[in-house]
């Protein structure tokens, strides 16, 4: 009877000594996961923008990654058909890799590599070079320098 309970007792202590093992080896392997894709806070800024690109959502990209004096130079309406042109003959957009390339307090640059599905079903892998500027406590994309000219055209 002794011996019984002994062995109830070992077998409890092994299977809860396992859960909390196996808790932390998943915890671990998904906090590694986390830093090895996202390496950096631009990086993040740069994989939630093309994620943003991909889902076409407009709105979001002028209100989180335009810096202030882009948004003096261009009005919501405007970036929006600017973009949604750009995005018309998009199906996907698919971040593969990013990678820090310099960085400071105020800025840095973030290279990019992707795959673009077009609406024909042609793709086009990319590798560019995003620049971010850090403005009001965020990371935002600096368009002029990285993309186009936001300055409505003649």
């Amino acid at each position: 009877m002794l011996l019984k309970k002994y062995v109830i007792q070992k077998y409890i202590k092994f299977r809860l000594l396992l859960l909390v093992f196996l808790l932390i080896t998943n915890l671990l392997i998904l906090l590694g996961c986390e830093f090895l894709i996202f390496k950096s806070e631009p990086e993040r800024t740069v994989f939630s923008f093309f994620n943003d690109l991909n889902l076409k959502d407009v709105e979001r990209i002028y209100d989180k990654y335009l810096l202030n004096n882009d948004k003096l130079e261009i009005d919501k309406e405007d970036f929006n058909l600017l973009i949604s042109k750009s995005l018309s003959s998009v199906r996907k957009i698919e971040v593969k890799r990013t990678d820090l390339l310099k960085r400071n307090d105020e800025k840095a640059a973030v290279s990019a590599n992707f795959i673009i599905t077009y609406v024909d079903d042609r793709e086009e892998i990319r590798t560019e070079e995003i620049f971010l500027i850090y403005e009001d406590g965020k990371w935002k994309i600096n368009f002029e320098e990285t993309f186009l000219s936001l300055k409505p055209q003649p």
